[in-house]
């Protein structure tokens, strides 16, 4: 992948231009001077093209120096300090022409001698010197990245080649040459065309986004650019639309979107982000309600292209707001925020929510918690609470369940739903799975654990990790680490992990074979299937607790069909969401085999669990 970062890109995009400009305004002059007396230009306009372009030729170099900075941003300091001598450097050369400029006799040499002479000296020693700090950036560069280091390195051999050619051939203007072919090169191994868009569907990429984003938002281009609406939309349950009508259906609808956005508002700018979500960038200060209202009203036909049998009925939220009240500084910070509106606005009536400071309150605590998350899975820093489960016929403690607890900074502790789907979205839930197994592992570990009547702990499985190929050999590899069996364990896992049933066979028999024991959570609260279920190798199944309740509200409901339906399949059954006794007797009566609940206990620490349910009590002598 040759994708840069948006700093580098900015940077590489200065060096193109202030390049460009000085090699033309050199050639420009040199051409002139070469006349003699026909010489357009009056001598003092040429000196000041000259320092001109001695001063842009500078800037461009240090330019590329910070290109070769940006890209080794992730490796070791020294380059760093390095960088910062370079640009120290060249403040001191770009002082040197603007000092000749003003007087014909500098350092007791003629003009002509400073123009052509000692100008020439001092570019070629700040030449030297970019090229020796490009190639130490390039250098540690090779040890992340080879496809960047491989950019870097021909471009300063192209740079290096013409100025050893100028030596030879000092009136041959070989340097400025070689850095328009050192130019072309760059543009072409690392420009991509952010200002065009896709050719066949006609959005902006997300990077494009991205680039974007970063200029009206980073000083100073935020000073010229006070003046952007933006307008965000994105397709409500997207992941479920895609099911449904098919991943060609979807794309075609993204196209047939962004043409009647483009046609029907050809004065902006249309990003498609990402899963059904797009964004428009306005100038100025255009009518947000109407333009929503219009794209609404749109979303109530269906999208339809005859021709590629396309028929596609969706529905949209809305984020809006002024770039210029946002409190934010960088992209990343944007498309969070953004977010964080998209949550807001799908449980509103409108399905509208306007970006202001209400939520970015929101968001900032958010960003900390995700945040903290994050520091956590570095450091090992979650806790596991477990919450008891017991024999219905005894009431006694059989076995528990491990429910992550991230810890905030001032002793209390997040809630999961605050973290838990943002695990998900960002690729960190297979990480916090595999934390939270060791926990449970280490915690069943334990001398006095191994001798309780704790048999076993349930650990949940998200649908991303159950789809895992690795899944089954990186947990073998953990139990052997504790010297357990898989039998200690018990992975709960979702209806959602039904999504694609070949993948869901296959890991279904291997861990099987592995000897561990599956539970099927949430039972009863999405499409159940009674096929799925007596085909599958279940030791238990979990009625969700919404049925549990709403059975205790209106008995002779769903529950009562669904507990035969499990006794037929001779599947032992664990109640969720017990809190009273008379939830209990009931659920006792219908043949539930376990209860779950606050009836018996709250999720607690593990050290408290450990206190309350298998500490034998001290007799006295």
């Amino acid at each position: 992948m040759k994708t840069l970062p948006v700093k580098a890109m900015l940077s590489l995009k200065w060096y193109i231009f202030l390049s460009l400009f000085a090699v033309i305004l050199k050639w420009t002059v040199d051409v002139k001077d070469n006349h003699g007396d026909f010489a357009v230009y009056p001598a003092c306009y040429t000196r000041i093209f000259i320092t001109i372009a001695s001063i842009l030729f500078f800037l461009a170099n240090a330019f590329l120096v910070s290109f070769v900075q940006d890209l080794a941003s992730e490796v070791q300091k020294s380059f760093s300090v390095l960088h910062k001598g370079y640009r120290l450097f060249t403040v001191f050369c770009i002082l040197i022409p603007l000092l000749q400029c003003g007087t014909d006799k500098v350092f007791n040499l003629s003009w002509g001698r400073i123009a052509f002479g000692s100008w020439h000296v001092i570019y070629a020693i700040h030449l030297v010197a970019t090229m020796l700090v490009s190639l130490a950036g390039a250098w540690q560069i090779h040890h992340t990245s080879a496809v960047h280091a491989k950019g870097v390195f021909l471009a300063i051999f192209i740079q290096a080649c013409g100025f050893i050619l100028s030596l030879f051939q000092p009136k041959s203007d070989m340097l400025s040459l070689f850095t328009a072919l050192q130019i072309l090169w760059l543009f072409l191994f690392y420009v991509e065309p952010y200002f065009l868009p896709d050719a066949r569907s006609g959005f902006f990429t997300f990077w494009q986004w991205n680039y974007r984003m970063h200029e009206a938002l980073t000083w100073p281009s935020r000073r010229m650019n006070r003046k952007l609406t933006l307008i965000s939309f994105e397709v409500i349950n997207y992941n479920e639309k895609r099911a449904q009508f098919g991943d060609r259906q979807m794309l075609k609808g993204t196209e047939l979107i962004t043409m009647w956005v483009t046609n029907h508002l050809p004065n902006s700018y249309i990003y498609y982000l990402h899963n059904g979500r797009f964004a428009m960038i306005l100038h100025g200060e255009p009518d947000e309600g109407r333009i929503v209202s219009q794209i609404r009203n749109r979303f109530q036909m269906p999208w339809t292209d005859e021709h590629e049998n396309v028929n596609l009925y969706l529905t949209a939220a809305f984020v809006t707001a002024r770039l210029d009240s946002l409190p934010v500084r960088n992209e990343e910070d944007l498309n969070g925020l953004i977010s964080t509106g998209f949550q807001l606005a799908e449980n509103s009536p409108d399905c509208t929510a306007v970006l202001n400071q209400d939520v970015f309150d929101t968001f900032s605590h958010q960003k900390q918690v995700h945040d903290r998350l994050i520091d956590a899975l570095r450091h090992d820093g979650l806790e596991m609470f477990l919450q008891p489960i017991v024999c219905s016929a005894t009431e006694n403690m059989i076995g528990a369940e491990a429910l992550v607890r991230l810890p905030d900074r001032h002793g209390g502790y997040y809630y999961p739903d605050e973290y838990i789907e943002f695990a998900e979205k960002n690729g960190l839930i297979s990480d916090l799975g595999q934390q939270m197994f060791r926990k449970a592992l280490q915690f069943l570990n334990r001398p006095d654990i191994r001798e309780s009547s704790l048999q076993w702990i349930c650990v949940n499985l998200s649908p991303i990790q159950f789809l895992d190929g690795d899944l089954v050999r990186e947990y073998n590899q953990i139990l052997r680490e504790y010297d357990l069996p898989p039998s200690k364990i018990r992975l709960e896992i979702t209806e959602e992990a039904f999504v694609i049933p070949e993948i869901f066979r296959k890991q279904m028999q291997a861990l099987v074979h592995a000897d561990f024991q599956l539970v099927l959570d949430d039972f009863g609260s999405r499409n159940s299937s009674i096929l799925r279920l007596q085909r599958s190798n279940f030791v238990c199944v979990k009625i969700d607790k919404s049925l549990v309740w709403e059975d205790y509200k209106k008995e002779g409901g769903v529950l009562s069909a669904t507990m035969q339906m499990l006794q037929y399949l001779h599947i032992p059954v664990t109640a969720e969401g017990i809190e009273t006794k008379e939830m209990a007797d009931r659920l006792r009566a219908l043949g539930c085999t376990y209860f779950q609940g606050y009836l018996y206990s709250r999720p607690i620490p593990k050290e408290e669990f450990v206190h309350k349910y298998l500490q034998k009590p001290e007799t006295g002598n």
